[in-house]
């Protein structure tokens, strides 16, 4: 999938670190939800959405859209 987006020229050891972080981060917000769910579903998966590419956009510097 990687190899068809827009983060294919990427080097592969940066995007499988950021998605091991992504991974991290989706793990302990998902937790947060179910004993809170202070938010909605929606609302968390958007957010998990957004971090990953927010991260990817990062790494990728200023050359991505």
């Amino acid at each position: 999938m990687l190899e068809s987006s827009e983060f294919a020229d990427l080097p592969r050891e940066v995007v499988s670190a950021t998605l091991h972080a992504w991974l991290v981060f989706v793990r302990s917000i998902c937790v947060e939800w179910l004993v809170h769910e202070s938010f909605s579903r929606s609302e968390l998966r958007e957010l998990c959405l957004g971090a990953l590419f927010g991260a990817l956009h990062a790494v990728g510097g200023d050359q991505r859209s």
